[in-house]
Formats: structure tokens, C-alpha cells, sequence
């Protein structure tokens, strides 16, 4: 933890991105730390390792500021933002902002909000069965 932490606070991007990978394998410890880098202002680099850090957290914290950096220019960050999103699941408005960037440009962007729509689509369809009909899995 301290080494992690070492690297984290230091002043250099590798150093940074290898504590991010580290964070995302107990993300649960991290959440702050992850939920700090998730800025705008990040380094690329950085902020795409900090969003694959939080794909298996189910943090609430985390899943605010990956909503935040939505509008970022970086089409490779929006995807990877979408994704964890979807995985998260814990963001109210998660249908509409799927089809919002289902009309992105980018292809990549596109394809992700098609994959979080889809996943959204079975889980709805799991809990009908399971509520409405009394199918039990």
C-alpha cells in the first residue's frame, strides 16, 4: 500500500499509470484516490488507466466522476468512460446517456453506448422475468 501510494503521489506519468493499474485490482481501497485522477485535466494516459481502475468498483464515487469527464475531446476516453459506466451501473440516468452517444461521430464511442444499452436491456429483461413472472435463474 505504501509503494502504491508512493507512486501515486509522485511526479512521474509511468509511475502514475502503474499505480492506477494497481489500485484497479482492490478498487474498493483506492475509490478516493481513483475518484480524484477522473478529472478533465488528467493526462490522457492517466485518466483512461483511473477509468479502467474503477470498471469493477461499484462505487458511487467513482461512477460521478466518470460522468464528468463525458464531454472530454479524447474519443478513446468517452468509450472507455461508457463501458465502465455501463459495468458500474450506478448512475440514474445511465439509458439516456447511452443513447445520447449513440448519435456521437466516433465509431468507437458509438459502439460502446450500443454495448451499455444492450447490457441495460438484458438486466431490465432479467428483472421482468424475475419480478413479473416469478422465473427464478
Amino acid at each position: 500500500r505504501e509503494k502504491i501510494s508512493e507512486l501515486y503521489d509522485g511526479d512521474s506519468t509511468s509511475g502514475k499509470l502503474a499505480a492506477m493499474r494497481a489500485m484497479g485490482k482492490f478498487p474498493h481501497f483506492w475509490e478516493t484516490e481513483i475518484a480524484e485522477t477522473i478529472r478533465p485535466e488528467t493526462p490522457p494516459d492517466v485518466l483512461k488507466e483511473a477509468i479502467s481502475a474503477g470498471f469493477s468498483s461499484e462505487s458511487q464515487q467513482i461512477s460521478d466522476a466518470i460522468e464528468e469527464v463525458l464531454n472530454h475531446e479524447d474519443p478513446e476516453i468517452i468509450r472507455f468512460a461508457l463501458l465502465s459506466l455501463g459495468n458500474i451501473d450506478l448512475s440514474p440516468n445511465l439509458m439516456q446517456i447511452f443513447r445520447q452517444f449513440r448519435k456521437h461521430p466516433d465509431k468507437g464511442v458509438q459502439e460502446a453506448a450500443q454495448q451499455g444499452l444492450d447490457r441495460l436491456s438484458r438486466l431490465n429483461f432479467g428483472d421482468f422475468m424475475r419480478e413479473s413472472l416469478g422465473y427464478e435463474d
